[in-house]
Order: C-alpha cells, then sequence, then structure tokens
C-alpha cells in the first residue's frame, strides 16, 4: 500500500530536478520529500501561491494471489466504510485514469498475507498528520482461513467486511477486481 504523502498541482509543469512525480492531464503530482530536507523547503517555496492539494493515500485497496501465496491490502474509515474514491486522467489517451482516495483523517488499513491454508491479517489504525504517519496495530490474526469470520475480536466486529473482502482479494490470482468499494 502506498502511502507516500504526495502534493497534486492543478496545472500541468515538469517535475523539478531532485524530486520524483509525474504530470497527468491538467495536474503535477510531486512526491513529498521528507520534511526535514532542504527539498522539503524548497518546495513549499516552489508551489507557493498555488493551487494545489495534499493526497495522503493513493490506493483504496491493492492485491493479488503469485503462485500459493498472495497479500492484499484494503482501508476504511473508523467506521468501516470505504473511503470517496477519486480519479485523474493520465495525459494522452482518456482510457487511462489513476484512482486514489484522498483522506486527512485516521483511516483503517488491513493487510492480508495468504499462504496456502493459512493467513496473517494486521489492522492498524493510521493517523495521518502531515508530514507524520503514525501507526498502532489494533488487531493481528495468524491461523487457518476456514471460521476466521468467528474469531474476529467483538470490539473490531464493525469492520468484519473490509477484513472479509481483503481475505478474499489475496486469494484472487492477479486481482484487478474491486472487493470492497
Amino acid at each position: 500500500m502506498n502511502v507516500t504523502p504526495q502534493i497534486v498541482i492543478k496545472k500541468e509543469m515538469p517535475i523539478p530536478n531532485g524530486y520524483e512525480g509525474r504530470t497527468l492531464e491538467g495536474h503535477t503530482i510531486i512526491n513529498i520529500p521528507d520534511w526535514l530536507s532542504d527539498e522539503y523547503s524548497k518546495l513549499m517555496e516552489l508551489i507557493d501561491g498555488m493551487d494545489y492539494y495534499v493526497r495522503i493515500q493513493t490506493e483504496g485497496e491493492i492485491g493479488g494471489k503469485h503462485g500459493i501465496k498472495g497479500d492484499a491490502g484494503i482501508i476504511c474509515d473508523l467506521n468501516g466504510n470505504p473511503l470517496e474514491k477519486s480519479y485523474l486522467v493520465k495525459s494522452g489517451p482518456h482510457e487511462n485514469k489513476e484512482t486514489f482516495v484522498i483522506t486527512s483523517e485516521p483511516y483503517i488499513h488491513v493487510s492480508a498475507h495468504f499462504d496456502k491454508e493459512y493467513i496473517i491479517i494486521h489492522m492498524k489504525e493510521i493517523v495521518p498528520k502531515l508530514p507524520f504517519y503514525h501507526f498502532e496495530t489494533l488487531w493481528k490474526y495468524h491461523g487457518i482461513i476456514s471460521g476466521i469470520e468467528y474469531k474476529i475480536p467483538d470490539k473490531y466486529k464493525e469492520y468484519k467486511k473490509v477484513i472479509m473482502a481483503t481475505v478474499k482479494k489475496s486469494q484472487c490470482e492477479d486481482c484487478h477486481c474491486l472487493h470492497f468499494y
């Protein structure tokens, strides 16, 4: 799951030397460097006065299975609901879009690592306070997939839907389908 904070400038421009990013149709995305670096200060000066926003989380769900193992990650709000999706059209042909969600509020990240009949699940609460992130592991599960829905702790039952969607996604071959959204 990509959690690199990025600045999305609402115009096309070349990526400044020394920065990572890309240009989309009508937008420029620049990865935000370490906030203690000189590059961070220079970037803030460079975009001063421009129309921009910060996007914190760039993917709502990722996953796929390779051989007998699979990984998946899905995020949701603190009530277990999907975060609202947005997209930017890439430069050139309009059929290619970059999907992401924007949040500056705390959110839940559920990850599943599938290996034959065993699955490892980590559920974390992430508090994005630019330029810092705070991660707190809420629940870990390492066991057999069968019956996992009954082994979710009571205080996390509201996350059952996203946990089970993440488990399913971790078992998909070359997964491109949406499981939670």
